[in-house]
């Protein structure tokens, strides 16, 4: 549970939870879109988790993260919610179906003081002129409440999503 008076959270990530549940689990079922479900038999998912562990460890080092830290992090980079940090228009309304299928996802790097430090977006489905806004304003305007290390101090980490969620608050304060 997060410290009293912090703000809410996901849970924090366990990586021995993670491999555990992947014993329990030989296969997969896929039935939405089908006319009849189709069963992948897989094998014991522990092996693959493990070695995807591994590789994110890997791409945290590469980000110029400290990877031992991520395993043993108690909360993850946090958002706000509807920070108002691109302004209405910067995304125009006919651009927003192009985030559909995790299309135009942005990377930030976060600074243990919660304020962005470098910009990327990955599967762009935006043209570069746009993105490159995005970018130039959230590392300009944004700010989260940063990762936290195991002992609750603050550390460098990133966060991933969609920069259609940093539009105007919601309701935009029209009437």
């Amino acid at each position: 549970p997060p410290a009293p008076g912090a703000p809410p959270g996901p849970p924090r990530y366990d990586r021995a939870a993670e491999e555990a549940a992947g014993k329990n689990m030989t296969g997969l079922i896929v039935s939405s879109g089908l006319t009849k479900p189709v069963r992948i038999e897989t094998g014991r998912l522990d092996a693959p988790v493990a070695a995807l562990q591994a590789c994110t460890d890997d791409l945290l080092k590469s980000w110029g993260l400290d990877a031992e830290k991520h395993k043993t992090a108690s909360s993850p980079v946090i958002a706000p919610m509807s920070p108002g940090w691109l302004p209405q228009g910067t995304i125009p309304f006919s651009d927003y179906a192009k985030f559909a299928g995790g299309g135009n996802q942005v990377r930030l790097m976060i600074s243990a003081e919660g304020k962005p430090t470098a910009c990327n977006v990955f599967s762009p489905t935006l043209d570069k002129a746009l993105n490159d806004k995005i970018c130039e304003l959230l590392m300009e305007k944004a700010s989260f409440t940063p990762a936290k290390d195991a002992a609750g101090q603050a550390m460098a980490s990133y966060w991933m999503g969609s920069p259609m969620f940093f539009g105007p608050p919601m309701g935009g304060g029209r009437r």
